[in-house]
C-alpha cells in the first residue's frame, strides 16, 4: 500500500479491514515470532491480497507447515476463495492439495519444465476438508498419476 503511494491513514484503514477479513485483527499488534505458522501464512496471503491484482501467484505456499496447520490454512483458503473468487495459480507437489484447491491441475515434466497434461478437477464446490477422502478426489488423483506414470523413475 505504501509502494502504491496511498496515504498513511488509508493504509491503516485498509490494513485493519483486511486483518478483520482474514480473521487476524486481534493480532494486529503482535510481532511475527508471536504468531503461529498458519497465522504467518495467512499474513503472507493478506499481503498478496492487498496488492489487488487479478491473479494470486503461490509457489509451494504450504510446504513448511505441519499437517494440522496445513489443513487449517487449506480450509481458510477455500472459504476465502469462495467469497473472493480470485484467480490463484499455485505450484505444489502435493496431489491432494492440488486437487482440493484447484479447478484445473497442470502437470509439468522435469526440467526443463513443460506441460505434459491437464486434469479438470471434478470435485464439486464449495469444497471442504472432508472431501480429502472422497471418491471424486481419488478418481482425480488416479487421473493425475496416470499422466505422471511415464515420467516417474522406475
Amino acid at each position: 500500500l505504501e509502494i502504491e503511494g496511498k496515504p498513511k491513514k488509508q493504509r491503516l484503514t485498509e490494513g485493519m479491514e483486511a486483518l478483520k477479513q482474514f480473521q487476524l485483527d486481534e493480532y494486529a499488534d503482535h510481532y511475527p515470532d508471536e504468531l503461529s505458522g498458519g497465522m504467518r501464512q495467512r499474513i503472507s496471503f493478506l499481503r498478496t491480497y492487498l496488492c489487488e491484482k487479478p491473479i494470486m501467484l503461490l509457489d509451494e505456499p504450504f510446504g513448511k507447515l505441519d499437517a494440522f496447520t496445513k489443513m487449517e490454512v487449506h480450509s481458510w483458503l477455500l472459504n476465502s476463495w469462495h467469497q473472493e473468487k480470485q484467480t490463484i495459480v499455485m505450484v505444489t507437489h502435493d496431489l491432494d492439495e492440488a486437487i482440493l484447491l484447484s479447478d484445473r491441475v497442470f502437470i509439468l515434466s522435469q526440467r526443463p519444465a513443460s506441460i505434459v497434461g491437464e486434469v479438470q478437477v471434478k470435485l464439486p464446490r464449495p469444497r471442504t476438508m472432508d472431501m480429502l477422502t472422497s471418491l471424486e478426489l481419488k478418481k482425480d488423483k488416479e487421473e493425475i498419476l496416470s499422466v505422471l506414470a511415464p515420467y516417474m523413475k522406475k
